[in-house]
């Protein structure tokens, strides 16, 4: 019988530790090891004790929820109500999705899973998940570097994607405007036939527009850039009205490494 107990704790607590680091990832909370199997100790004792006792299943769930309110009240970094009510939501959202696919599993393919399998089973989930939710916030984090501009020329307009360059800090010396970086393919759609490749590769497109070569220094050394203004950029940000920004805009003859834009944005321009 004690075997049977300390295994029955032992799988309980490899499943609220999952569930609850789970929980944690999901409202972007860092979990602290020490409290969170203290927390898993401590609903796998409520969980088991339970059974000792002849109570109605309604008193045995309404003992497990009250359990697993305590449990992420002692889990929640800062008692914010709100936060409380959502690692709590998350959590029971976890645990009941979690057993209702065992269920699914057990009747699919006719077979009984045992405390330990289903424990190994949440736990790979939990790992397969953790590196989903690692992504999903590494590509929200990386959009907050993306603005959507809109590029106004002699009456042509054209919307680009632009990535907020850290590294871009390029200023003219003569106007202190910095310099919102584009490659030739968008350079050439704001002055349609004014300039041809040739210009461009030849370095002699201020023979055909008002503009001038900077210089600056690279890895490998000085190197000259065109800049010209246009007659006016803006930021379109979400739920905002647009925002007109003073930059000049400047021509590379390398294509970005990122895909997803078509312009490189200096921070010094917001």
């Amino acid at each position: 019988m004690e075997i049977y107990i300390e295994d029955a704790i032992l799988q309980n607590v490899i499943i609220n530790y999952t569930l609850l680091s789970i929980s944690e990832k999901m409202i972007l909370q860092k979990g602290k090891f020490m409290r969170t199997f203290f927390v898993s100790f401590f609903g796998s004792m409520i969980a088991v004790l339970i059974t000792f006792f002849n109570m109605p299943n309604i008193i045995q769930i309404i003992i497990k929820i009250l359990s697993g309110l305590i449990m992420c009240l002692i889990l929640i970094d800062k008692v914010v109500f709100k936060k409380f009510l959502l690692l709590f939501f998350v959590f029971l959202s976890f645990t009941f999705l979690m057993g209702g696919l065992i269920i699914a599993f057990e009747n699919l393919f006719n077979v009984t899973i045992n405390g330990l399998i289903c424990a190994l089973i949440i736990f790979v989930f939990y790992i397969i998940l953790k590196a989903i939710i690692k992504e999903f916030y590494k590509k929200k984090q990386l959009n907050n570097f993306y603005f959507n501009l809109k590029l106004e020329n002699h009456g042509k307009n054209f919307d680009v994607r632009a990535y907020l360059d850290s590294g871009n800090l390029l200023q003219d010396e003569e106007t202190g405007l910095s310099i919102l970086i584009i490659n030739f393919e968008t350079f050439s759609k704001l002055f349609g036939d004014k300039v041809t490749v040739m210009d461009f590769l030849q370095k002699k497109l201020d023979k055909k527009i008002k503009g001038r070569y900077i210089s600056f220094s690279t890895v490998s050394g000085e190197s000259k850039m065109f800049v010209c203004n246009i007659d006016k950029v803006c930021t379109l940000e979400k739920n905002k009205n647009k925002k007109q920004i003073n930059v000049l805009l400047g021509i590379t003859n390398n294509y970005f490494k990122n895909k997803d834009c078509e312009a490189l944005l200096s921070p010094l321009a917001l």
